[in-house]
């Protein structure tokens, strides 16, 4: 909303473009997905040589994990953003009559109507986060917009509960492509409440996608995975020739 700030910021977008600033200077860019980097060479310019993925690290809970079928709600995790779709979530678990529990950045939201089957949970704590994901059956990711990891995905995925994600950004490979939950149009309420019915309905099906993203969250966002990573890109980086 500030115009001079937006100025400050394009010019100094475009001075560091237009000076080979970064490219010049910076031996491997390291971005927290594989969408990222493709994006910093298809739409930047960055050389492919030069762009490596390390995801976030997300912290692995030890056994037992939970047990999806036995979750109670639909759960939201997040920030109550216009470009996180919470709009859609509400309007999707209202056509398919299912509860939905959202642990968001206020103790309201306006797309909530009376007699919705909606509640806010104030998870202040990771302890607090981590029984607000065990206590769900079905994660909710509906971004409307690219985003370039999926956390939320990857920490629900790392206690064993099944994603439903918007097929957009970063989300279809956090999750493994469907592995780990299914993927719905985003911005498609009604698509969007058919994923979240069929996991719901398949129990299954949800212990199924639940272990598989507990496997992909262990193997591939595990806090060890991330600094094999790191410590793989410094030594590359500081071996002759500079480049990843």
């Amino acid at each position: 909303g500030s115009l001079p700030e937006s100025l400050g910021y394009a010019l100094r977008s475009a001075s560091a473009r237009h000076f080979g600033l970064y490219g010049r200077h910076v031996a491997c860019f390291l971005a927290c997905s594989a969408h990222l980097r493709d994006y910093l060479v298809a739409r930047v310019g960055i050389d492919p040589a030069r762009a490596r993925v390390a995801t976030p690290p997300v912290r692995i809970p030890p056994e037992p994990v939970a047990d999806p079928s036995a979750g109670e709600y639909v759960a939201y995790a997040g920030r109550f953003a216009p470009e996180k779709g919470v709009e859609v979530l509400v309007e999707a678990c209202r056509i398919a009559g299912l509860p939905l529990r959202l642990a968001g950045s206020a103790p309201a939201h306006p797309a909530v109507r009376p007699g919705d089957d909606a509640a806010f949970v104030m998870a202040g704590t990771p302890e607090e986060l981590a029984a607000f994901y065990r206590g769900a059956r079905v994660v909710a990711v509906p971004s409307l917009f690219a985003e370039t990891f999926g956390v939320v995905a990857a920490e629900a995925m790392s206690h064993g509960v099944p994603v439903v994600a918007s097929a957009l950004g970063a989300l279809p490979a956090t999750i493994g492509d469907g592995a780990a939950g299914l993927l719905a149009r985003p911005g498609d309420a009604a698509d969007l409440a058919a994923r979240l019915r069929r996991v719901w309905d398949d129990a299954d099906l949800a212990r199924r996608l639940g272990r598989e993203g507990r496997r992909i969250a262990g193997a591939d966002y595990a806090p060890g995975a991330h600094l094999r990573r790191l410590l793989e890109t410094y030594r590359i980086v500081t071996a002759p020739p500079a480049s990843c």
